[in-house]
């Protein structure tokens, strides 16, 4: 059996759902049954491990929770850490496990997912299994850092710059035409089943009064590179479709309650080409824009509001409104002039 990176198949008798008893007999690659992995051969578990069973609770798939300092991430005993999945960088594969190349793999299992096969690390939880108090929310997980403050050690004492979690990764290299080697930070998935969800809450409290001058943000989309270095990006895309890519919309894209400015748009430089906001059809042919001068092109013009102003009524160029009998146009001197409707 290969040490780090080995790959361990199951049989299709050894695994029979998600929440298969804890313990079932491994078939390895190399065709002999047993349910003793031994430590030694590196892979993180243990004859104790596979053996152990939880008071015959069931749990999913079977748990390896390595007990062996040199893969364990602390020293708690066993009975403390269900849930947790060590697969130390190993790939298993079998049909008990579905098939993930189909989309066919087991969710809330050990080792896969509908599409995905686990490596390294897997929490298997379960909140809703515990009793709340009224308006308490279980957590399955829950990382909390301490308020921000300064810190008289630094080099800089009036600057303490902090991030409670951070995940990174690069995309890598090799790519060209005809690749496809896509990298993702985080892929967050809600299935919508009888009851409505949330996939990400994000809360911005405003407990105290900010007194830096700075700006506070609920999602701050930013980045960087080499002069000159574009590339096809979009900072946040939003589309939805059903499995079979037929037409199966989102309600609404957008919502924005709350908000003193809904929206904002600015121009960074006097040369910035582009647009604030560009429509299409469905054949991909523009409907509207709104460049970055303030110039509206509208394909089709609605106006809504009506008003009927006088030779004092002050007013910014190119507005223009109406009532029965005349259409009004804010001209240059900020004054409007008006052109008679005659009927058809």
């Amino acid at each position: 059996m290969k040490k780090f990176g080995a790959i361990l198949t199951l049989s299709a008798a050894t695994l029979t759902g998600p929440h298969s008893v804890y313990g079932q007999t491994i078939t390895v690659d190399n065709g002999s049954a047993s349910n003793q992995i031994k430590s030694t051969d590196n892979v993180g578990v243990s004859s104790r491990e596979l053996s152990h069973q939880l008071s015959g609770k069931q749990f999913p798939d079977v748990q390896f929770t390595p007990t062996n300092t040199q893969y364990h991430l602390g020293d708690l005993p066993l009975k403390d850490n269900a849930g947790i999945f060590h697969l130390n960088g190993n790939s298993f594969e079998g049909r008990a496990l579905g098939t993930p190349e189909t989309g066919k793999g087991l969710f809330a299992s050990t080792y896969t997912n509908p599409w995905n096969v686990v490596t390294h690390l897997k929490y298997e939880l379960d909140p809703a299994a515990l009793k709340q108090a009224d308006h308490v929310t279980n957590l399955g997980l829950s990382i909390e850092c301490q308020p921000n403050r300064p810190n008289q050690d630094n080099q800089n004492p009036r600057r303490n710059w902090i991030a409670c979690i951070y995940r990174g990764m690069d995309s890598g290299t090799g790519g060209g035409n005809g690749t496809s080697i896509n990298s993702e930070i985080d892929n967050d998935v809600l299935n919508l089943s009888s009851n409505s969800a949330t996939d990400m809450e994000i809360d911005v409290n405003f407990n105290g009064h900010v007194r830096d001058g700075g700006w506070s943000r609920g999602l701050f989309l930013t980045g960087g590179g080499a002069p000159g270095n574009q590339t096809n990006s979009v900072a946040l895309e939003i589309m939805h479709r059903a499995y079979d890519h037929s037409w199966l919309p989102w309600t609404t894209g957008i919502a924005i309650r709350g908000a003193e400015n809904m929206i904002q748009m600015h121009k960074s430089h006097a040369d910035e080409q582009g647009f604030f906001i560009r429509t299409f059809d469905q054949n991909q042919l523009e409907t509207s824009h709104l460049d970055k001068n303030g110039y509206l092109d509208v394909q089709g013009l609605r106006l809504i509001a009506t008003s009927t102003p006088t030779h004092e009524t002050s007013c910014k160029k190119g507005q223009v409104t109406w009532d029965d009998n005349f259409v009004y146009l804010c001209v240059s001197g900020g004054k409007f002039k008006k052109i008679a409707l005659q009927s058809l």
